[in-house]
């Protein structure tokens, strides 16, 4: 059994496409093992599973009712790569003054196949959140930002950045 077709690759792993949200259906060539005959479709019959996600998918041909040759069901693997997940729209820092209140730092972000995370505090994996980062006092904030995968798409591995400054409140002070 030979698999084929229209964006089917193969590395080192074996044959595989990348997800694209559609059925995968590589075309299948048979043989015969004796005299390496090419067997007619009609011989066979060609079936697939989990064959439209990311993952391991299987075409399976098994021998078709009244035709010339009869064999054991073939099974052959193929993958279904996830897809990188792309950033739509990268979140942007807020014309922020100080109010005494917390405060979202950042628009939300968008992204295709996947979410954005974020995080002040790059350095510990854990702290990324869907929660837009907030904060109170008048300063200088970093948010940090990933696109985190879907189970179809991979996730980004270099976070982006955005620089935010809650200005401080401008007041005119009364001396009593």
């Amino acid at each position: 059994v030979t698999l084929s077709g229209n964006n089917l690759q193969t590395d080192a792993n074996g044959a595989y496409y990348e997800y694209d949200g559609t059925e995968k259906k590589p075309d299948v060539t048979v043989t015969a093992d004796d005299n390496n005959a090419v067997l007619a479709p009609s011989d066979y019959t060609v079936s697939y599973a989990n064959n439209k996600n990311a993952g391991n998918a299987t075409v399976t041909v098994t021998n078709a009712e009244g035709g010339n040759y009869t064999f054991v069901d073939k099974t052959e693997p193929f993958a279904i790569k996830k897809a990188a997940a792309q950033l739509t729209g990268s979140p942007q820092a807020k014309d922020l003054t100080y109010d005494g209140t917390a405060q979202e730092l950042v628009t939300v972000g968008t992204a295709t196949g996947g979410h954005i995370k974020y995080t002040l505090d790059h350095t510990d994996p854990s702290s990324y959140s869907t929660a837009i980062p907030t904060a109170t006092n008048a300063d200088t904030y970093i948010v940090y930002y990933k696109v985190v995968g879907d189970p179809n798409h991979e996730g980004s591995t270099t976070p982006g950045q955005v620089s935010v400054t809650i200005k401080p409140k401008e007041i005119t002070p009364k001396i009593t």
